[in-house]
């Protein structure tokens, strides 16, 4: 197959893909418009939002325990499945005398 086709099929590819984007987001834009939603755009409307609110709550409870762990007046060290160290907080840096870019990676 020559370049030229291939450049011509990838461009009709292309031009068909971008057609199909403008009359999805027509049909999105008049779905949004509407003043009538129906159910199934209530339920995922409702999806949407409980994964938002879902997400928020992890993202806080996932700064919360880094929180927690860097300020910790105890060693924390977090290895994975084959021992290997992947991360350690201050306390540990202090107690050991190695910092965390020192350790990362080598075997307990």
């Amino acid at each position: 197959m020559s370049n030229n086709s291939t450049n011509e099929q990838l461009q009709q590819q292309l031009s068909a893909a971008q057609e199909t984007i403008k009359v999805l987001s027509k049909r999105m834009r008049q779905l949004e418009i509407s003043d009538t939603q129906s159910p199934f755009q209530k339920q995922l409307q409702s999806y949407q939002q409980r994964i938002a609110e879902k997400s928020d709550a992890l993202e806080k409870a996932r700064i919360w325990s880094e929180l927690i762990i860097q300020s910790s007046m105890d060693a924390i060290v977090r290895v994975d499945p084959n021992g290997a160290i992947q991360s350690w907080n201050p306390m540990a840096e202090r107690i050991f005398g190695y910092s965390e870019f020192e350790v990362f990676g080598k075997l307990v």
